[in-house]
């Protein structure tokens, strides 16, 4: 029985074969690891900017006029506790008031996840009127607007 050298694999070229497979693998458990980390953040980026914004809306909808100065408090969101700070500045406009809302996961928001900065009138806010709704016959939904809110009868055409 003859041996024939030209079927097979040497052992150098398995062990070649299994460490560049084994680099491969490592390069990949990277990427995955790297893309999970940055999965986390843009969650916490995402749940940060939902809190900020609705600290701001609460600010707008309580319907008083913010003192200058800065407030602090945690609300739970997304099953964690978010930290956030509120400052409130004037502005040159008397009925202006900046607000900056800062939120974090920690109490001293050593790494703020979101800035929000608005503004709030004490100004009263212009309430939009109903809008009649009519059926006409060349379509089926067509909105009337009450006559002295008429953009084409008071535009003078």
């Amino acid at each position: 029985m003859k041996f024939d050298r030209s079927k097979g694999f040497t052992l150098i070229e398995v062990v070649v074969a299994t460490f560049i497979v084994g680099l491969a693998l490592v390069a990949l458990a990277g990427t995955v690891q790297n893309l999970t980390r940055q999965t986390s953040l843009v969650k916490e980026k995402y749940v940060a900017d939902l809190v900020a914004n609705n600290v701001l809306a609460e600010l707008r909808l309580a319907g008083q006029w913010p003192e200058i100065g800065e407030n602090s408090d945690v609300v739970e969101m997304a099953s964690q506790s978010w930290f956030y700070d509120t400052k409130v500045f004037a502005t040159d406009v008397e009925q202006l008031r900046r607000i900056e809302v800062s939120v974090g996961l920690d109490d001293e928001l050593k790494q703020t996840r979101a800035t929000l900065i608005g503004f709030i009138s004490s100004s009263p806010t212009v309430t939009a009127q109903p809008v009649e709704w009519v059926k006409s016959q060349e379509q089926d939904n067509q909105a009337r607007f009450p006559d002295d809110l008429n953009p084409l009868q008071n535009s003078g055409n």
